[in-house]
């Protein structure tokens, strides 16, 4: 149904006049308007200060890492496995990530 309005009403192509607006004035204007829209510079703040926080839980994995390790001093067991498939993981969506842009 929906198909079929949307091919009954085509729609109509709008001449634009107006000249594109130029990157850095327009990083300008928004940055402007993030600064003086209390909603928009609370969000900001907000997203800000979770993902400063959510970042201090990955850069300490490495010491957890290490931890581990020496703990287990080779042993194959779950956390070790467990440690590995995520580092496998996040290089594999690195190669995935570098794939999907390149076109291939």
């Amino acid at each position: 149904m929906v198909a079929g309005f949307l091919l009954a009403f085509p729609r109509t192509q709008t001449t634009i006049d107006v000249p594109p607006e130029p990157f850095r004035s327009a990083m300008r204007i928004g940055l402007a308007y993030a600064l003086a829209e209390p909603v928009v510079r609370n969000t900001l703040v907000r997203s800000a200060a979770f993902f400063g926080c959510a970042n201090a839980i990955w850069a300490l994995l490495p010491l957890y890492v290490r931890q581990v390790r020496s703990k287990l001093s080779g042993r194959n067991s779950r956390g070790s496995q467990a440690l590995s498939a995520l580092g496998c993981r996040q290089r594999y969506s690195r190669i995935e990530d570098v794939v999907r842009n390149r076109g291939c």
